[in-house]
């Protein structure tokens, strides 16, 4: 998973033009509860009510695991479609419940809806799988309409859909035809899997590193380089997924109530580390099903890629989460022996960039860049 966050405007085009992928990151991205908050603390298992001197062998405290201090959290209002007048900034707790009950709901129930539609939050692989799976649908009825003409076969072979929705292939390289000059020349691909298309007209949306862009010589105005950081991605195991999407204070399967949503809910998107072994934030993409990302920091050329082991980097995770074993060899004392597990599936650099091409179209205006190809905004907010 990379971006996960799909903003009011995006989910509103969905919805009008893709129907059937809006309803499926409807259905798919995980209940609100789990990702309508930020935490801030020593730990995803951090508490406002920590305390270091009443422990027991099991790692249980006065104030829930030993997971360092909860030092806040913010709620944002995407349980429901906003109101005019009604504020989308995040709200910080713990707060009187008048107050972020207001600011949640009540105070603009008179109000009309800015959007029939809401934020959502599902990762990107799964995002693209229902993208895929809508253009495969679209072809397949492109081609059954065909066939109702007359004009091919009812049936749309595999060979078919293959040649017509092109997946997982690579352009290698772009270049120009000229063997009619009174003419527009003709734009030639190659791609990773030997082949070659011929095209008059191109929508290169083949990402930040854009081969086509890099091909016409269209230069990136911005920022390239914000801040470097690694993704982790791990998968926790059953156990450890219930631990650390329970809730100090209610049985993880109870509803939770407005006072455990915004003072001991261990649930959140984001969790904003900071203890002695990690800085960083974890991303929950889906906790229950286990599926997270931890992005470091990190800080090229002082430090590299090999600098971040797999062995250190477990360390991280496993102080990042909140579950210490009572030696400090993180890594060593707790192993697939234990009740809590987590598989590190890759681990990879990424830099975070602002950058808007110079011009969207090529000279001959035959090519028009699309995607991050033409921009690199930072993911927060869904804009990225």
């Amino acid at each position: 998973p990379q971006a996960h966050f799909i903003n009011v405007r995006s989910m509103e085009i969905l919805k009008a033009e893709v129907p059937r992928v809006y309803k499926g990151i409807v259905d798919q991205m995980p209940n609100v509860e789990e990702w309508e908050g930020f935490n801030f603390g020593g730990s995803v298992l951090s508490s406002s009510r920590f305390s270091s001197s009443a422990s027991s062998s099991s790692g249980v405290t006065a104030g829930g695991l030993r997971g360092g201090r909860r030092l806040g959290r913010v709620i944002h209002p995407v349980r429901e479609p906003l109101k005019v007048g009604q504020s989308g900034d995040a709200i910080l707790v713990p707060h009187n419940e008048t107050i972020i009950e207001s600011n949640l709901n009540a105070k603009h129930d008179n109000a009309d809806i800015v959007s029939t539609c809401r934020p959502a939050h599902l990762a990107q692989n799964k995002f693209v799988s229902l993208l895929l799976d809508e253009a495969r649908r679209r072809l397949d009825e492109l081609h059954k309409d065909d066939a109702n003409k007359g004009n091919g076969n009812l049936a749309l072979e595999d060979s078919i859909s293959d040649e017509y929705l092109r997946y997982d292939e690579e352009v290698t390289h772009i270049s120009e035809s000229k063997d009619f000059p009174s003419q527009q020349p003709i734009i030639v691909i190659e791609t990773s899997k030997g082949k070659t298309y011929h095209t008059r007209y191109l929508v290169a949306a083949d990402g930040v590193h854009s081969p086509t862009r890099k091909h016409y010589h269209i230069p990136m105005n911005g920022e390239a380089s914000i801040q470097d950081l690694i993704n982790v991605h791990f998968r926790t195991n059953e156990a450890l997924s219930k631990l650390l999407m329970g809730n100090s204070t209610t049985n993880p399967t109870s509803p939770i109530s407005l006072n455990e949503r915004n003072g001991e809910n261990h649930q959140a998107m984001l969790h904003f580390i900071y203890n002695s072994k990690l800085v960083g934030v974890f991303v929950c993409h889906d906790g229950k099903n286990g599926d997270w990302v931890l992005q470091i920091p990190f800080f090229p050329p002082f430090q590299t890629m090999d600098d971040f082991t797999e062995e250190k980097v477990r360390g991280m995770i496993w102080a990042g989460l909140g579950i210490h074993p009572t030696n400090d060899n993180i890594a060593s004392t707790i192993n697939s022996n234990d009740e809590y597990r987590f598989d590190i599936l890759s681990l990879r650099p990424w830099t975070m960039s602002s950058l808007v091409a110079q011009k969207y179209v090529n000279d001959s205006n035959t090519v028009v860049l699309a995607g991050d190809a033409a921009h690199a905004f930072p993911p927060a907010g869904g804009f990225g």
